[in-house]
C-alpha cells in the first residue's frame, strides 16, 4: 500500500511547444507548426531559377536584384529582355573609302547597308609650297611660288651638249612645263632635232624647239 505518489514534471510542457488546438494536461497549445522564416537574393539569368529555403527555414521573402543597363538602349532591337524590348540596331559590315581632294567640298557617305570603317584622303607629294604660287594656300599649304618673266611664268636657262632627241632638265628650283632648246648648226655635225618638220636654217647660228615637260625626273620631249 502506498501512502504518497511523486509524478515528475516536464519544463517544455508549456503552450507554445504544444500545438495550437491541443490540450495537455490542461495546457492549450499555440505552437503553429511553422518553421523559421529567412529571406534570399536572386539575380536573374538566361534560364529559370528556383528559389528554396535552407532546411529547416520557411521564405519570407525574395529579394530580385535590378540592373540600370536593362534598359532599351542597350538591347539589341528585335530582343526583349525581362520585358524590356531593344531598340538599338545591329552594326553594320564596314567598308573603307578613299578620297581625292579637290576644289569643291566632297561629301562622303556609306553604300546603302554599309557603313564607314575608315577613309582614306590621297595624298600628293607635289603639294608644297615650291609648286603653289605665292600666297595661295591649297589645303593649308601655303605657296611661295614667285614668276618670273612675265605673269605666271617662271624662266631658267643654261647649256647641254647632247645628241638624242630626249633631254632630261635636272637641279631647277621648280618643275618646267616647257622649255626652248637651240640647236647649233656646225659644219661637222648636222644640227640636233634635224627629224622635224620644220628643220633648222643651217645658214642660222641657233633654232628653237618647243620641248614639252613630261614628269619623272623633269624629263621633256619634243612636241615640234
Amino acid at each position: 500500500m502506498f501512502s504518497e505518489f511523486t509524478i515528475a514534471g516536464d519544463s517544455d510542457l508549456t503552450a507554445g511547444n504544444i500545438k495550437s488546438g491541443v490540450n495537455i494536461f490542461g495546457i492549450t497549445g499555440t505552437h503553429e507548426g511553422r518553421s523559421p522564416t529567412q529571406s534570399k537574393p536572386a539575380t536573374p539569368r538566361a534560364a529559370n531559377k528556383i528559389i528554396t529555403p535552407d532546411s529547416g527555414y520557411t521564405l519570407s521573402w525574395v529579394a530580385v536584384k535590378g540592373d540600370a543597363n536593362l534598359t532599351a538602349v542597350n538591347i539589341k532591337a528585335g530582343s526583349s529582355i525581362f520585358g524590356v524590348s531593344g531598340s538599338v540596331s545591329p552594326a553594320l559590315p564596314g567598308k573603307p573609302c578613299y578620297v581625292t581632294p579637290s576644289a569643291a567640298q566632297q561629301v562622303i557617305r556609306p553604300n546603302t547597308g554599309k557603313s564607314i570603317s575608315s577613309v582614306t584622303v590621297y595624298g600628293n607629294t607635289d603639294l608644297n609650297p615650291g609648286n603653289i604660287k605665292s600666297g595661295v594656300d591649297i589645303f593649308s599649304v601655303i605657296g611661295t611660288l614667285v614668276a618670273e618673266g612675265g605673269a605666271g611664268i617662271q624662266v631658267a636657262w643654261g647649256q647641254e651638249n647632247f645628241y638624242s632627241t630626249r633631254l632630261n632638265i635636272l637641279d631647277f628650283s621648280f618643275r618646267p612645263m616647257a622649255a626652248i632648246s637651240y640647236a647649233v648648226a656646225s659644219e661637222l655635225h648636222m644640227p640636233i632635232f634635224n627629224a622635224v618638220i620644220n628643220k633648222p636654217d643651217l645658214s642660222s647660228n641657233i633654232t628653237s624647239y618647243i620641248l614639252e615637260y613630261t614628269g619623272g625626273n623633269q624629263s621633256i620631249r619634243r612636241i615640234c
